[in-house]
């Protein structure tokens, strides 16, 4: 008995089978998280028109959504981050912003209204060439279709919110110039949708307030928001009417924003250069003078609804108050949104009705998504590269079994004895067996099994003995000083082949070895497309750790290129 120590390896077409089937796992698994994932997300997305009545095709509901603080990033966007980590964290909010871009106009609008908040830096001071670039990476990134109308409603961080120093004093004209009017009325299927400058507002209502006078005594600003509210006063609006505010509307501390928030409340507060709610008396008179059906408003970033009591209505009117969702992955939620509002003219019935629509989490998908299966794929490798090579020990029976001194590298060239009359030791040739790459202790004999080491012997009548066919020698034995000619085509017999520096022997009659023949005869063939080249050659001598790094930068570079050029379609379309 003996123990002997094997070493396991993993034949190569199965290493590179394991890093093809990594390579197109990721590429399916980048596609559906960069794509896929958006797509079907918003596949579950429906217009609440489903259950309308109307009349006739002329009669249809308009189809509008409402997206909300997209807020594009700038430089100021983060003060106390570096320039290389500020770049990095625009490149992938924008990248997020035109996958749900993307992913939304699935749903076909009609128009779509921007809630404020386009630009996250909008209010500060510019030259106008940074402006403009500024406005033009806001435009490529929301590209709109031709057919599709856009209208929008100034923010906070768009116009500015009070004085401060690092404000520019040219940021409404600036957002004039490229957005449109602060304050509109549009007229859309016999509903007017006032869209109002809130921030504007609470500066007015600021200084109304200083002057400790109500909203009928105060003379309002010309071209401001508490005199386009007052002309829609004393000209009332017949027509149902949908408020748009990026400030959401006052209502009691702690009110509950219903299912659809993902944490805590809206809280009152003020700061510089913005405010979480309008007040008390600017939400009444908004109320009372606009008399809308339906109320939506955004810069809070996550969702919520309050109903509205209607001051000075024959009996009790309410308003229902949606808060959108933020567009963005940067604003502190973890599903990001927007809103789909279909509003159909008299006498369909309902007139409007909407449904929110929720965008895949985006930084989910990099932490539990991406993340773990990374970690998986390097398991897979390590696994492969631990495995393959492992040296196990293995325990033989030798006994029975004839001793042979293990020689180090390959056995030596035994002189075969013949007891056959003419012929001399030397007569039947020379025949060497390769040494199997297991290493043989001392007193470890090869197993039955074995064949390499089967040399051939002679009985005590001079006949060939063991499993060597005398047959194998149809042509005769070998002349003095020559070497044997076995025949090959003979089974049981052997012959054997020069691959590069290694020389194996391939018997006909084990199956197993029939890979290797064939390797082999392709190899001698055509040695470019089936040989060992040097690369290969050289892997043999690579430690594990490089051979693992060959094998992950094998692994990674598809996906990798497939990524860059998603990417690349994202930006460029």
């Amino acid at each position: 008995m003996a123990w002997t120590v094997r070493e396991r390896r993993i034949p190569r077409w199965r290493r590179a089978g394991a890093i093809d089937i990594l390579r197109a796992s990721w590429i399916i698994i980048i596609l559906w998280g960069e794509l896929g994932k958006f797509y079907a997300s918003v596949s579950w997305c429906s217009w609440p028109d489903r259950t309308f009545r109307y009349v006739d095709a002329q009669n249809r509901p308009t189809r509008i959504m409402i997206v909300s603080d997209p807020q594009i990033l700038d430089r100021r966007s983060y003060p106390g981050r570096a320039g290389i980590l500020t770049r990095l964290t625009q490149f992938i909010v924008d990248l997020n912003l035109r996958k749900n871009w993307k992913a939304a106009l699935r749903m076909r609008p009609q128009i779509v209204l921007f809630l404020g908040d386009m630009m996250d830096g909008g209010r500060y001071a510019k030259d106008p060439d940074e402006y403009a670039k500024y406005f033009a990476r806001f435009q490529s990134i929301f590209r709109l279709p031709p057919s599709v109308l856009s209208y929008y409603v100034p923010g906070n961080h768009d116009v500015g919110l009070g004085y401060n120093q690092v404000f520019s004093s040219r940021a409404r004209e600036r957002y004039q110039k490229h957005f449109g009017a602060l304050n509109q009325v549009l007229e859309v299927s016999n509903h007017s949708l006032v869209l109002i400058d809130a921030p504007g507002l609470v500066e007015e209502d600021y200084r109304r307030h200083s002057a400790q006078t109500d909203f009928n005594s105060w003379l309002p600003t010309a071209g401001g928001s508490i005199e386009f509210v007052q002309s829609i006063k004393q000209n009332p609006i017949i027509e149902p009417t949908i408020l748009f505010s990026h400030i959401p509307l006052s209502r009691p501390e702690g009110a509950n924003c219903g299912p659809r928030r993902e944490k805590g409340t809206i809280h009152r507060g003020a700061g510089m250069g913005y405010q979480n709610l309008l007040g008390r008396e600017t939400s009444q008179f908004l109320l009372e003078s606009v008399k809308p059906e339906f109320i939506f408003s955004g810069d809070d970033h996550d969702a919520c609804e309050y109903t509205h009591n209607l001051p000075g209505s024959l009996g009790t009117k309410t308003a229902r108050e949606i808060t959108v969702k933020s567009f963005s992955m940067a604003m502190g939620i973890k599903r990001p949104g927007f809103e789909l509002l279909s509003i159909a003219p008299p006498p369909s019935e309902p007139r409007h009705a909407e449904s929110q629509c929720l965008l895949p989490d985006q930084i989910g998908i990099y932490t539990r998504t991406y993340l773990p299966l990374f970690i998986i794929s390097l398991l897979i490798l390590a696994y492969i590269h631990i495995f393959n090579g492992r040296k196990t020990p293995s325990f033989v029976d030798d006994e029975d079994q004839p001793f042979i001194r293990p020689m180090q590298g390959r056995f030596r060239t035994q002189d075969i004895a013949s007891p056959m009359p003419g012929y001399s030791p030397k007569s039947l040739g020379k025949l060497t067996a390769k040494l199997s790459s297991r290493s043989v202790s001392p007193v470890a004999t090869p197993r039955p099994d074995q064949e390499e080491f089967a040399l051939p012997q002679m009985n005590g009548n001079g006949m060939l003995a063991g499993d060597v066919d005398p047959l194998d020698y149809a042509d005769g034995l070998p002349t003095p000083g020559t070497a044997s000619k076995p025949n090959p085509l003979r089974r049981g017999s052997s012959f054997n082949h020069w691959v590069g520096k290694d020389k194996e022997e391939l018997r006909l009659s084990d199956p197993a070895s029939w890979p290797a023949l064939i390797s082999s005869v392709l190899a001698s063939y055509a040695p470019r497309f089936f040989g060992r080249n040097r690369r290969t050659a050289s892997l043999e001598n690579v430690s594990r750790l490089e051979r693992f790094g060959r094998d992950l930068w094998r692994a990674a570079w598809p996906p990798l290129l497939f990524t860059i050029l998603l990417w690349t379609y994202l930006f460029w379309t």
